[in-house]
Protein backbone atom coordinates (compact mmCIF):
# COMPACT_ATOMS: atom_id res chain seq x y z
CA UNK A 1 0.00 0.00 0.00
CA UNK A 2 1.34 3.41 -0.97
CA UNK A 3 2.07 5.79 1.91
CA UNK A 4 1.82 9.47 1.02
CA UNK A 5 2.46 10.99 -2.40
CA UNK A 6 4.05 8.76 -5.00
CA UNK A 7 7.63 9.87 -5.63
CA UNK A 8 8.59 10.91 -9.12
CA UNK A 9 9.99 7.92 -10.99
CA UNK A 10 12.35 8.32 -13.92
CA UNK A 11 13.22 5.49 -16.29
CA UNK A 12 16.52 5.72 -18.13
CA UNK A 13 18.73 3.27 -19.97
CA UNK A 14 20.64 1.27 -17.39
CA UNK A 15 24.38 1.79 -17.11
CA UNK A 16 27.04 -0.69 -15.93
CA UNK A 17 26.93 0.80 -12.40
CA UNK A 18 23.20 0.02 -12.25
CA UNK A 19 23.92 -3.60 -13.17
CA UNK A 20 26.34 -3.74 -10.23
CA UNK A 21 23.59 -2.41 -7.92
CA UNK A 22 21.30 -5.18 -9.20
CA UNK A 23 23.94 -7.78 -8.31
CA UNK A 24 24.07 -6.37 -4.78
CA UNK A 25 20.29 -6.47 -4.45
CA UNK A 26 20.24 -10.09 -5.63
CA UNK A 27 22.49 -10.96 -2.69
CA UNK A 28 19.71 -9.73 -0.37
CA UNK A 29 17.53 -12.76 0.42
CA UNK A 30 14.42 -10.61 0.96
CA UNK A 31 14.77 -9.14 -2.54
CA UNK A 32 15.75 -12.33 -4.37
CA UNK A 33 13.12 -14.57 -2.76
CA UNK A 34 10.32 -12.71 -4.54
CA UNK A 35 11.85 -13.17 -7.98
CA UNK A 36 10.67 -16.01 -10.18
CA UNK A 37 14.12 -16.48 -11.72
CA UNK A 38 16.90 -14.71 -9.79
CA UNK A 39 19.45 -16.42 -12.03
CA UNK A 40 17.98 -14.62 -15.07
CA UNK A 41 18.37 -11.23 -13.37
CA UNK A 42 21.91 -12.17 -12.32
CA UNK A 43 22.76 -13.14 -15.93
CA UNK A 44 21.47 -9.78 -17.19
CA UNK A 45 23.52 -7.90 -14.59
CA UNK A 46 26.71 -9.90 -15.15
CA UNK A 47 26.52 -9.61 -18.95
CA UNK A 48 25.36 -5.98 -19.05
CA UNK A 49 25.32 -4.18 -21.43
CA UNK A 50 25.30 -7.29 -23.63
CA UNK A 51 22.36 -9.66 -23.05
CA UNK A 52 23.02 -13.25 -22.01
CA UNK A 53 23.71 -15.34 -25.10
CA UNK A 54 21.41 -18.20 -24.12
CA UNK A 55 18.42 -16.21 -22.85
CA UNK A 56 15.76 -13.97 -24.30
CA UNK A 57 17.21 -10.72 -25.58
CA UNK A 58 16.06 -7.63 -23.71
CA UNK A 59 14.37 -4.95 -25.77
CA UNK A 60 15.47 -2.58 -23.03
CA UNK A 61 17.00 -2.57 -19.55
CA UNK A 62 15.99 0.45 -17.49
CA UNK A 63 17.26 1.96 -14.29
CA UNK A 64 14.39 3.05 -12.05
CA UNK A 65 15.49 6.36 -10.54
CA UNK A 66 13.87 8.40 -7.79
CA UNK A 67 15.13 11.97 -7.40
CA UNK A 68 17.22 12.27 -4.25
CA UNK A 69 17.64 8.47 -4.05
CA UNK A 70 19.22 7.59 -7.39
CA UNK A 71 18.76 4.13 -8.88
CA UNK A 72 16.38 2.11 -6.69
CA UNK A 73 15.42 -0.64 -9.13
CA UNK A 74 15.75 -2.19 -12.55
CA UNK A 75 13.10 -2.87 -15.19
CA UNK A 76 13.33 -5.00 -18.32
CA UNK A 77 11.23 -5.67 -21.36
CA UNK A 78 12.28 -8.83 -23.18
CA UNK A 79 11.17 -10.94 -26.10
CA UNK A 80 8.24 -12.97 -24.86
CA UNK A 81 8.66 -16.71 -24.36
CA UNK A 82 6.48 -18.07 -27.16
CA UNK A 83 3.74 -15.49 -26.61
CA UNK A 84 4.04 -13.88 -30.01
CA UNK A 85 4.88 -10.23 -30.51
CA UNK A 86 4.13 -9.15 -26.93
CA UNK A 87 7.08 -8.23 -24.73
CA UNK A 88 7.48 -9.61 -21.25
CA UNK A 89 7.96 -7.08 -18.46
CA UNK A 90 9.90 -7.45 -15.23
CA UNK A 91 10.67 -5.01 -12.44
CA UNK A 92 12.86 -5.30 -9.34
CA UNK A 93 12.79 -2.58 -6.70
CA UNK A 94 15.97 -3.45 -4.86
CA UNK A 95 15.80 -0.81 -2.14
CA UNK A 96 13.63 -2.56 0.48
CA UNK A 97 13.37 0.66 2.52
CA UNK A 98 11.35 2.10 -0.37
CA UNK A 99 8.94 -0.84 -0.82
CA UNK A 100 5.27 0.02 -0.43
CA UNK A 101 5.62 3.62 -1.64
CA UNK A 102 4.24 3.22 -5.16
CA UNK A 103 7.62 3.27 -6.91
CA UNK A 104 7.09 -0.12 -8.58
CA UNK A 105 3.61 0.90 -9.73
CA UNK A 106 4.94 4.16 -11.21
CA UNK A 107 7.79 2.29 -12.94
CA UNK A 108 5.42 -0.31 -14.43
CA UNK A 109 3.08 2.43 -15.69
CA UNK A 110 5.98 4.19 -17.39
CA UNK A 111 7.14 0.93 -18.97
CA UNK A 112 3.61 0.27 -20.26
CA UNK A 113 3.57 3.75 -21.82
CA UNK A 114 6.84 2.93 -23.60
CA UNK A 115 5.43 -0.39 -24.82
CA UNK A 116 2.30 1.38 -26.08
CA UNK A 117 4.43 3.99 -27.88
CA UNK A 118 6.29 1.10 -29.56
CA UNK A 119 2.97 -0.21 -30.86
CA UNK A 120 2.80 -3.38 -28.81
CA UNK A 121 -0.85 -4.32 -28.20
CA UNK A 122 -0.15 -6.46 -25.14
CA UNK A 123 2.49 -6.79 -22.44
CA UNK A 124 2.80 -9.98 -20.41
CA UNK A 125 4.59 -11.10 -17.28
CA UNK A 126 4.94 -14.02 -14.91
CA UNK A 127 5.35 -13.70 -11.16
CA UNK A 128 5.20 -15.89 -8.09
CA UNK A 129 1.63 -16.67 -7.07
CA UNK A 130 2.39 -15.71 -3.45
CA UNK A 131 3.99 -12.36 -4.36
CA UNK A 132 0.82 -10.49 -3.42
CA UNK A 133 2.52 -7.08 -3.36
CA UNK A 134 3.65 -7.47 -6.99
CA UNK A 135 0.30 -8.88 -8.12
CA UNK A 136 -1.54 -5.89 -6.59
CA UNK A 137 0.93 -3.53 -8.28
CA UNK A 138 0.40 -5.15 -11.66
CA UNK A 139 -3.39 -5.19 -11.26
CA UNK A 140 -3.35 -1.46 -10.42
CA UNK A 141 -1.52 -0.99 -13.73
CA UNK A 142 -4.16 -2.89 -15.73
CA UNK A 143 -2.77 -6.43 -15.76
CA UNK A 144 -5.17 -9.33 -15.42
CA UNK A 145 -4.31 -12.88 -14.35
CA UNK A 146 -4.55 -15.16 -17.37
CA UNK A 147 -3.23 -18.48 -16.02
CA UNK A 148 -1.52 -20.19 -13.13
CA UNK A 149 0.94 -23.05 -13.26
CA UNK A 150 3.88 -24.61 -11.45
CA UNK A 151 7.39 -23.53 -12.43
CA UNK A 152 10.47 -25.65 -11.76
CA UNK A 153 13.46 -23.70 -10.52
CA UNK A 154 16.92 -25.07 -9.74
CA UNK A 155 16.13 -25.77 -6.07
CA UNK A 156 12.33 -26.04 -5.96
CA UNK A 157 9.03 -25.83 -7.78
CA UNK A 158 6.85 -22.78 -7.23
CA UNK A 159 3.37 -21.73 -8.30
CA UNK A 160 3.27 -18.85 -10.77
CA UNK A 161 0.66 -16.58 -12.27
CA UNK A 162 0.76 -15.28 -15.82
CA UNK A 163 -0.64 -11.80 -16.32
CA UNK A 164 -1.33 -9.61 -19.35
CA UNK A 165 -2.14 -5.95 -19.93
CA UNK A 166 -4.18 -5.09 -23.04
CA UNK A 167 -2.68 -1.79 -24.16
CA UNK A 168 -5.20 -1.32 -26.98
CA UNK A 169 -8.08 -1.44 -24.48
CA UNK A 170 -6.39 1.34 -22.47
CA UNK A 171 -6.77 3.67 -25.46
CA UNK A 172 -10.28 2.62 -26.48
Amino acid sequence: MSRGPVPEVILRRAEPADAQRLLGWLDDFEVARWLLAPEYWRAIAEAYPDPPADGPRPHAVYAVDVPGEGCVGIGVMVEAHGWGPAPELGVVIGRRDLWGRGIGTAAVRRMLAIASDCGWPTVRLTTLADNFRAIRCYQRCGFKITASEPYRRAADTVQTVHMAADLEARHA
